[in-house]
């Protein structure tokens, strides 16, 4: 029934039906065949009784186009005349006082049979014999002997035969079906959850039918628990599992003995597994997760959507978290399905179809519903057997086999039919009853087998599956046909037949029928046989490697039918793990005839247009050899077609086109090479090998290539190179490409310092096309290089390279003289002979054979790349991508100094980052001027609010004639051709355009000040370093090289001494338009006024003199404020005060004359500037020290004057600033680095003391106290500390301080790479970083066998820790570094994230509210990610001397932690790891794993991790009242934001078409992600113990013991054989109950040995997975004979 299952509170009405209510769906176009009603075709219904389900049927069946309602019928003519009244029935429509005049009524075609399940054997045969069609309620029977009598009248009888289980007609189910058979989206199912239950009130569990006996036994199971076994079968594919197993804990039963809770895990062979529970006693959920190796697909309302015309799903594929596991990527896709049908109406429309087809046609009955029926109840029926026995495994339901003779072959297959595990003997046959009677007994044939004394008798036995056929080869053409049209499945003796044409019958008629056939040959299936097989299929072994790699080969396209086409077309062809798919051009005809003159394969596509091609799926790669002017188009078409590209040389008109192809590239993840097909010859890896053996060859010096031809006359005038439309490069973007490239390939790729072209080498066409070229190149270390190319000279391919002890010489270096080899010479330290007659030695002819020619190698090396994209998911290499950047800068260069008239050109080593201005602000002028004057920056946009103004502002600010300009902000964020943003808007815009630049991948340099609080500015900074972009303020003077100097002097003690004071004051005298109208005095567009502005810089020259400590104390000063009418800050001073004494103070205006000073005094030294914002010139700055200084005797003067030092500069300070950010930005896109995080966090710092500020001015002056931050070490440089490092970076209350690995090399880099501060210390082992005293806590994120030594190493020096999970290798492990810990005072936290998110504590609160959420009756939890091949093999997660605990210890820690997180942190009494979860890699590492627990309340909990299934992260509470939905509990989706979904006192709408009230979907936002959270509260605790000396918080270390315990419980009961371990322990033997342990702080050991000799092997210790024991034997499931 597709109802949900709330009780109604009408009376038990008198046939005794159910009281359910309604179910409720949603239909589609296509859910029906037909839009309006055919009365004449209409299925005529009768309905079967009066049940509350039966109204929504009745509508359904009004609704349905096919299908009219004709008559119900009641126990009472009364009754079923009232139900037709309130259930909208025609007024024709009949009324019956008894099922019998309905079913004898011959206008009744199908009836709708709402009953209760005891009552369907009876009237489902009575219907079949009446014949009339069945649309039968679920549960449909008892037991699976019932129902196949009731399957087997069915189909005696010619009707159709269906359950009502609604959801399986919605258009969505059809959906999520097309996705999951989707391999390329979804992989292979490997894991299904699903579960539905609802909270029934006192009067549903006492009077309903579902809780009745003898009316629906089967309870729970056969009413809730019907949808989450069909929703398993339909996951699998309707493929039956190997094994049943009830969950212990999860069966609870009302005092008659019918089931209201249950629950069940499933397992088939070949790994998959599934979970599901049920009950009548909790609050309405209706999950369903399916998790594949790529997919994993996610709903919450899949028996009865949320809303009838619309439903949803989740579909995660191919996820990943994202770098560092800051979020998900990509997030998981909702998708919407509408219809025009509800559900049930669909599933009444689907019945008629089928029952009109019978009628019309005269076929037979569609077997597919009544299959998937048997199905459903046979595992319903293992889920009892395996209650019944103790919850042991029941195996997949045996096939019932008869045997049709007693030839001697018969015994060897009986007793294989009694070996294999799924088959049963059920019948023999031979021609006397008296030899089949013999036969069963000798052949211990089960004793209530049935015997015939002849064949057909065996065969009319409805019991009898499937038959084997020992009998004579001239009797199988009779017995088989016959034993088919009997609908027995055939294993048949050979030989089968006498011939071919025999045998082609006897196939015809199986297939016909529907039957397997099988011949008895039997060493086939031998696994031998399978091995053999697959050592013949490893071509590397065996041979026949074409096929093998075909098989993989990539799919190439070809986009254009040039003359070098044919080549790569070869190339393709030759290539062996490429295929020549398709090619385009711009007329079909065109296509057509290239690919046939090209070798294309038959089945190649052809296209008519480009479009064509890249639109098509089949397409892997295109090959592009299109003019240059086309490359840009269509590369960015190609890539947004996700087609991988190969592109003809030159690939751009210039370096910017370029770049924009590039970004599009790596954007999309595809990958890029250009056709420069030399590179790729062997002979140029061996060239490669000999020019850096510095022994044979030295460095080298000098370079020269020359590539010319002689083109025609039809050449020059007509060929695309040589017409400026199409390749306006001419020969130096043809020739000069390969030149060029061979001059970078000598050169390592490093890019020349000048480049010069050769004055007198250039000539033109008429058109400006250049026809020859030529070059000089020059690094800094001296060497050089010249080429030269041209159209107009004879063929000439000459590379030599020359070094200090060799010279290499190729005449043919761009196409080998010969195809299949190739030929350079080589003299190394070669001399002449005496009197200079000879060389000594001759230089030496190397020979580099190939098995391809080099275009195919070229075509080899780009397929493997995107193989390894494909299979792996791995990111473009992007060694070739730079390479052809580097080959275009050259060539950029040569072409501006010919522009400049052969003047030298330096190379743009770095591409200019192209700019975008937001906005037109005053200061927006000088950074406009700024982004100019700076070399690798360009203004590339500028956008404003109206395009005019833009227009106008660009007009007068320099921009070039191409720049773009925009009327909106999101414009400009849309154009791929900005990299980067400047923001000079209000402060109250930033939040929103930092964050929305960031989305678009624009990195953000934005004025000052960046925000109106820190908590603003930790989003912003949050989002830009998830999205990967840089960030900085525009704090112009900091990059003056004045700053730098000044630095250096602070730095120098013997100059300076230790800095004591500072005072800073930056002022100036707003008019009165200023005060009136300037943004900085508007509250609404910034806030902060004075404080913000001229503060800004203030507080940033002492946080800069003080190195960025953040202050202890920050004070304003009472007096110095002033505001405006609007309470804008127009002047502001304050003082702060450091530990050891330093001060400062400053002082902000609006309304004092011009002042920008600053002085920094120390303890010898005095530093004073008067201009440190704006200096007074523009090309050089000037500071005074004065340092030892005294007064002369009598104080008449000074001892020694201070010096006035002045700092010269190129480039104005903005221009430094515009420079220095460019040069992050180019960095993160060259070479694909984190953004630099000293620039962030500076301006973070800057913020805080501004927020300081304002919170003592709103306490009245008081002083704002600045937690002192906790110092902490990083102790590994494992992946996930890269998030923990980042996480103490963004905690206000937390410092890196150090970084300790076994290398102080790696340590090094680590730092580098994670934003360590400069004065970070870097250590070379473990035990340097502990013995640091300015380290107060480590962060531990090293193997967990290591835990045990470090964790007390790390107590036993007085560091508090912070330690990543699993926390140890068991509860004994972990108890001794507790103790440790406690003994020492230190604090002890494990690394589980999520618990310290708000959301947490959100959930928690709505939780611990029993008027919304009641008492908490299940919980379900799952982590599982789909690992890659080098994660299996290499990861310390699979590494039984590493991290013996495998997904259990990784994911499962989780898992475990949320359930006893739901249960309030009681421990459950009893835990059971759940049979065929279990799975282990070679080691015996365990690689998934699920359990149940239970609760002496009867709460019950599952969860299931994996590292086999695409990344799922689920966790369900479900209460008496309420449930709870999160779908990324580990990670959120985002950073900053996440969500989970609340449904309480859930219900459904009348005839339940809908849920009332719906799930409502919270949202928590974060100013810090949860990592960050978890330091911030770790360090919080280790402040307390520091400042106050109290002991340390004992409530997180009781929280990873409880963890630990229930973990060591699953290793118990897995290796128990899938018992229970028991969680209790006798109080009186010494160990405290899970209470006590909660409010104690420690398990004492002695305390804890009695618990772990119960639940863990001996010797103690011993980590290394153990075999499992045997478990206990399975128990066929016998299906029921018709007779049972």
């Amino acid at each position: 029934m597709e109802e949900c299952g709330i009780a109604i509170p009408n009376p038990l009405e008198e046939e005794g039906q159910r009281e359910d209510a309604p179910g409720r769906g949603k239909r589609t176009t296509g859910c029906a065949a037909m839009t309006e009603r055919e009365t004449e075709a209409a299925v005529r219904f009768g309905i079967l009784g009066c049940a509350t389900i039966a109204r929504k049927v009745s509508r359904a069946i009004r609704l349905a186009p096919n299908v009219r309602l004709v008559g119900v019928a009641s126990r009472t003519l009364e009754k079923a005349r009232r139900f037709a009244s309130e259930n909208g029935f025609p007024e024709d429509a009949h009324v019956y006082g008894s099922y019998e005049e309905l079913l004898q009524d011959p206008e009744v075609d199908a009836v709708y049979i709402p009953l209760p399940t005891s009552l369907h054997r009876r009237w489902v045969a009575e219907a079949a014999r009446s014949g009339k069609h069945v649309l039968v309620e679920k549960p449909v029977a008892l037991n699976a002997g019932e129902l196949q009598e009731m399957l087997a009248i069915c189909e005696e009888k010619g009707v159709q035969f269906m359950d009502g289980t609604m959801w399986m007609h919605h258009p969505r189910t059809a959906k999520m079906r097309e996705i999951i058979s989707d391999s390329s989206l979804f992989g292979n199912v490997k894991w299904v959850d699903s579960a539905f239950s609802f909270a029934g009130n006192d009067d549903f569990l006492e009077n309903d039918i579902r809780v009745k006996p003898d009316l629906d036994a089967l309870g729970a199971l056969g009413d809730a628990g019907w949808y989450c076994i069909r929703s398993i079968l339909w996951a699998a594919d309707y493929e039956l599992p190997k094994t049943v197993t009830a969950t212990r804990g999860s069966v609870s039963r009302n005092p008659v003995g019918v089931l209201l809770s249950c629950g069940s895990s499933m397992q088939w062979d070949d790994g998959r597994v599934a979970t599901f529970h049920c009950s009548f006693d909790a609050n309405l959920t209706m999950n369903l997760t399916v998790a594949g190796t790529r997919g994993t697909l996610i709903l919450h309302d899949f028996i009865v959507p949320f809303q009838e015309n619309s439903s949803k799903f989740s579909l995660s594929s191919k996820t990943r978290l994202a770098e560092m596991a800051l979020g998900w990527h990509p997030f998981p896709v909702e998708h919407h399905v509408h219809t025009d049908l509800p559900q049930e109406a669909c599933m009444v429309s689907e019945f008629a179809r089928l029952v009109r087809s019978i009628k019309d046609s005269g076929s037979k009955p569609d077997q597919r519903w009544p299959e998937i029926t048997k199905k459903t109840q046979l595992v319903i029926d293992a889920v009892i057997a395996s209650i019944d026995k103790g919850f042991e495994a029941e195996t997949e339901a045996a096939v019932r086999f008869g045997i049709m003779g007693c030839a001697a072959i018969a015994r060897k297959v009986a007793r294989a039919i009694r070996l294999a595990p799924n088959a049963r003997h059920v019948a023999v046959a031979s021609r006397t009853l008296e030899k089949a009677r013999q036969f069963a007994s000798d052949n211990a044939f089960p004793e209530d087998a049935h015997i015939y004394g002849s064949y057909e008798a065996l065969l009319q036995d409805p019991v009898v599956e499937a038959v084997y056929i020992p009998l004579p080869t001239s009797l199988h053409r009779r017995w088989v046909a016959e034993s088919a049209r009997w609908g027995k499945h055939v294993l048949v003796e050979k030989p089968v037949a006498l011939n071919a044409g025999e045998l082609q019958e006897m196939l015809a008629i199986c297939e016909e029928k529907g039957v397997q056939f099988m011949d008895g040959t039997m060493w086939m299936h031998h696994p031998r046989t399978a091995k053999m097989r697959e050592l013949l299929s490893d071509a590397t072994l065996f041979g026949n490697l074409k096929w093998r790699e075909t098989e993989a080969a990539i799919r190439f396209g070809i986009l254009g039918c040039a003359t070098i086409a044919k080549k790569v077309s070869r190339a393709i062809r030759l290539a062996p793990n490429a295929r020549l798919f398709g090619v385009a051009s711009r007329t079909l005809e065109k296509a057509r005839r290239f690919a046939s003159e090209n070798g294309f394969p038959e089945d190649a596509h052809v296209y008519g247009s480009y479009e064509e091609l890249l639109q098509d799926p089949e397409v892997d790669a295109v090959y592009i050899p299109l003019p240059t002017s086309l490359h840009r188009r269509w590369v960015a078409e190609a890539v947004r077609w996700g087609k991988h590209v190969l592109v003809e040389k030159p690939v751009a008109l210039n370096a910017g086109e370029l770049q924009e192809m590039l970004a599009i590239c790596e954007e999309k993840g595809v990958q890029f090479m250009d056709g420069t097909m030399w590179m790729h010859h062997p002979r140029a890896a061996k060239m490669r090998e000999i020019i850096s053996d510095t022994s044979l060859f030295g460095n080298v010096k000098w370079v020269n290539s020359s590539f010319s031809f002689a083109g025609n006359d039809d050449f020059l005038e007509n060929d695309i190179r040589v017409k400026p439309d199409l390749d306006a490069l001419g020969a130096l973007g043809d020739a000069g490409w390969y030149c060029i490239r061979s001059i970078l390939w000598a050169a390592d790729y490093e890019l020349p310092k000048t480049v010069t072209a050769t004055r007198g080498s250039v000539s033109r066409n008429p058109a400006g096309v250049l026809l020859s070229c030529g070059s000089s190149l020059q690094w800094d270390d001296g060497r050089v290089a010249t080429f030269h190319c041209s159209f107009d000279a004879n063929m000439t391919m000459n590379l030599t390279v020359a070094g200090t002890g060799g010279t290499l010489i190729l005449h043919d270096f761009i196409v080998p003289f010969e195809e299949n080899s190739a030929a350079f010479s080589l003299s190394s330290n070669t001399g002449l002979t005496e009197l200079a007659n000879g060389w000594r030695p001759l230089p030496v002819e190397h020979r580099v054979p190939t098995d391809l020619p080099q275009e195919a190698c070229m075509v080899r090396e780009f397929a493997r790349l995107v193989r390894s994209i494909k299979d792996s998911g791995s990111k473009p290499d992007q060694g070739w991508p730079d390479i052809t950047k580097k080959t275009h800068l050259v060539i950029d260069a040569v072409i501006a100094s010919i522009d400049k008239g052969f003047e030298t050109t330096e190379t743009e080593s770095e591409a200019a980052v192209r700019f975008g201005i937001m906005g037109c602000a005053t200061i927006a002028r000088k950074v406009s001027r700024a982004i100019r004057l700076a070399p690798n920056a360009r203004l590339m946009a500028v956008a404003s609010r109206k395009v005019e103004r833009a227009r106008q502002f660009a007009s007068e600010n320099g921009f070039p004639e191409d720049a773009h300009v925009y009327g909106s902000y999101e414009e400009l964020l849309q154009d791929p051709a900005v990299d980067a943003v400047y923001i000079p808007l209000p402060t109250s815009l930033h939040r929103r355009w930092v964050a929305e630049a960031a989305q678009w991948g624009k990195h953000v340099l934005v004025e000052k000040p960046v925000a109106l609080n820190a908590c603003d500015l930790q989003e912003m900074l949050a989002i830009c370093e998830e999205k990967g972009v840089q960030f900085m303020d525009g704090t112009m003077w900091m990059h003056h090289p004045r700053t730098t100097e000044m630095r250096a002097l602070l730095s120098d003690a013997s100059l300076f001494g230790n800095l004591k004071w500072i005072k800073s004051a930056f002022t100036f005298a707003g008019n009165d338009d200023f005060m009136d109208n300037n943004i900085r005095v508007k509250a609404d567009l910034d806030a902060l006024g004075a404080l913000g502005d001229t503060g800004w810089y203030c507080i940033r020259s002492i946080l800069w003199a003080v190195d960025y400590q953040l202050p202890q104390a920050v004070t304003a000063t009472r007096g110095s404020v002033s505001t405006n009418a609007a309470g804008v800050l127009l002047s502001c001073g304050s003082s702060l005060q450091w530990d050891d004494g330093r001060v400062a103070t400053f002082h902000c205006s609006f309304d004092s004359n011009r002042t920008m000073n600053l002085t920094v005094a120390g303890t010898r030294g005095t530093l004073v500037l008067n201009d440190f914002v704006v200096p007074f010139g523009e090309n050089s700055a000037a500071f005074s020290l004065s340092s030892n200084t005294g007064l002369t005797e009598l104080a008449t003067g000074w001892l020694s004057l201070p010096v006035e030092h002045r700092v010269p500069t190129d480039l104005p300070q903005e221009a430094c600033m515009v420079r220095e950010f460019a040069r992050l930005v180019r960095s993160i896109k060259d070479s694909g680095s984190k953004p630099d995080q000293g620039w962030p966090d500076i301006t973070k710092k800057t913020q805080l003391v501004i927020d300081a500020i304002i919170a003592s001015i709103d306490k009245g002056f008081e002083t704002a106290e600045q937690e002192a931050a906790v110092r902490i070490g990083v102790m590994g440089c494992a992946t996930i500390a890269k998030k923990v490092s980042r996480a103490i970076r963004l905690a206000p209350n937390a410092r890196l301080v150090a970084v300790a690995s076994r290398t102080a090399e790696k340590a090094r880099r680590f730092a580098m790479e994670n934003g360590f501060p400069e004065d970070a210390r870097v250590c070379g082992s473990y035990e340097e970083l502990l013995a640091d005293p300015a380290v107060d806590a480590v962060y531990m994120p090293l193997p967990t066998s290591l835990h045990r030594r470090w964790v007390p190493e790390a107590a036993r020096r007085g560091k508090h820790i912070l330690v990543e999970k699993p926390a140890a290798l068991d509860a004994r492990e972990l108890e001794e570094m507790l103790v440790v810990c406690e003994d020492k005072g230190v604090q002890f936290m494990d690394g589980t994230m999520w618990m310290h998110h708000p959301r947490t504590a959100k959930m928690r609160e709505l939780l611990s509210d029993t008027s919304l959420f009641g008492d908490i009756r299940w919980v379900n939890s799952a982590f599982t990610f789909a690992a890659t091949d080098y994660f299996l093999k290499n990861d310390i997660r699979v590494k039984p001397d590493l991290d013996a605990l495998g997904a259990l210890g990784d994911a499962g820690w989780y898992c475990i932690r949320s359930i006893l997180w739901a249960a309030d942190y009681e421990l459950p009494k009893t835990v059971t790891a759940i049979r065929g979860t279990v799975s282990r890699n070679a080691a015996g590492v365990l690689l998934s794993c699920g359990s149940s627990l239970l609760w002496d309340d009867e709460k019950v909990a599952t969860f299931h991790c994996s590292f086999n299934s695409n990344l799922t992260m689920k966790l369900t509470v479900s209460g008496t009242r309420g449930t709870l939905h999160v779908d990324d509990f580990v990670v959120p989706f985002k950073e900053n934001n996440a969500t989970f979904s609340f449904s309480s006192d859930s219900g459904f709408t009348e005839l339940v078409t809908g849920w009332s009230p719906l799930p409502t979907q919270l949202h928590v936002a974060t100013d810090l992600p949860q990592e960050a959270c978890l330091v911030r509260e770790f360090a919080r605790l280790v402040r307390t113990i520091i400042d106050s000396g109290s002991k340390p918080d004992q409530k997180w270390p009781v929280i990873t013991k409880k963890t630990q315990m229930v973990l060591d419980a699953v290793k118990a009961s897995i290796r128990k054989g899938f018992e229970p371990a028991s969680m209790e322990v006798n109080d009186k033997e010494g160990v405290q109950s899970s209470a006590a342990m909660g409010k104690a702080g420690r398990v004492l050991p002695s305390k804890m040995n009695e618990w772990h000799r119960r639940l863990l092997p001996q010797p103690a210790h011993s980590h290394h997975p153990s075999p499992l024991p045997p478990p206990p034997p399975a128990v066929v499931l016998r299906r029921p004979s018709p007779s049972t």
